[in-house]
């Protein structure tokens, strides 16, 4: 991961001071996959598919490559996933995604120079017109799942074909899905619980530079996942790796949990995330994340 020697620093020494004990647990959506559950209502939406448009896809994570690197440009389906609150998302689609009958070897990926091919046979276009609506309804349905907070942060939702999991663009406001994780996320129930973390990282520059979150951090002395432990952020609006790093969007999972679902923690994990980072959860009760009620 390319750093400046100045987050560098800043990131070992709050690790190093601060921390005093191994964190608790290790990757909370995987933990804790019902926090958000598929039979919960969520906020309706219409999705209408428009016309095609090309978007940029970055380099490495995407089946199209350009000789001697670069981001490629691809043409994708699109569709607009509007929310009754007034809130409406992009959702783009890569032309591959969800193609193959069988969805193992299916993605393509270059990366240090080896190609993985895709493999079996296509499905017609009228199949992979209704599989694409279907996925596209499922995950603007899980938004629709979130805290209004988090779902207003998201303005682009984009499905990918490949090997990478989910991540967020602040930038461009953007959460990613891959094929392959996909899978792995409708199989286990965590997309939800995923989609909460992501939106964390689209939250990090207006929260994570506070003084209220670096002095709960400091306070705390601890971190709820080895995850979280493993990039507290650099505290600094602007940097490209994150403010909040890993520790805001794992502490915001734990905190809806806490405050949104309690009933769907055990005793022991509740008492656990409460005696682990509670100035953590203290300075999110200030800036009022815990007002809004679960529907």
């Amino acid at each position: 991961m390319r750093v400046t020697a100045a987050v560098v620093v800043s990131v070992v020494a709050l690790a190093t001071t601060t921390a005093r004990a191994e964190p608790p647990f290790r990757d909370l959506p995987w933990i804790w996959p019902d926090v958000i559950m598929a039979d919960d209502p969520w906020e309706s939406v219409a999705v209408t598919h428009l016309r095609g448009g090309k978007r940029q896809f970055d380099e490495g994570w995407t089946r199209l490559s350009i000789p001697g690197g670069g981001n490629p440009t691809v043409v994708v389906h699109l569709y607009r996933a509007a929310y009754r609150d007034g809130h409406a998302i992009e959702i783009q689609v890569h032309p591959e995604y969800n193609r193959r009958r069988g969805r193992t070897g299916e993605d393509t990926r270059t990366w240090d120079g080896r190609r993985n091919e895709y493999k079996g046979p296509a499905y017609d276009e009228p199949t992979l017109k209704e599989r694409r609506f279907t996925e596209v309804e499922w995950m603007a349905q899980m938004v629709g799942r979130l805290p209004s907070l988090m779902r207003s942060r998201i303005r682009v939702l984009t499905l990918e074909t490949g090997y990478g999991g989910m991540w967020a663009n602040r930038g461009r406001r953007e959460v990613r899905f891959h094929t392959r994780f996909n899978d792995k996320l409708e199989s286990y129930g965590a997309g939800e619980e995923y989609l909460i973390h992501e939106a964390g990282h689209l939250l990090e520059d207006e929260y994570a530079v506070t003084e209220c979150w670096r002095e709960a951090q400091r306070s705390d002395g601890e971190f709820i996942s080895e995850y979280a432990a493993s990039d507290p952020g650099s505290g600094r609006a602007g940097d490209w790796d994150g403010p909040g790093g890993e520790d805001f969007a794992e502490t915001l999972l734990a905190y809806y949990a806490l405050r949104w679902r309690p009933d769907r923690l055990t005793p022991a994990d509740r008492r656990t995330i409460q005696e682990t980072i509670p100035a953590r959860i203290a300075c999110m009760d200030s800036w009022g994340f815990g007002a809004e009620r679960p529907r």
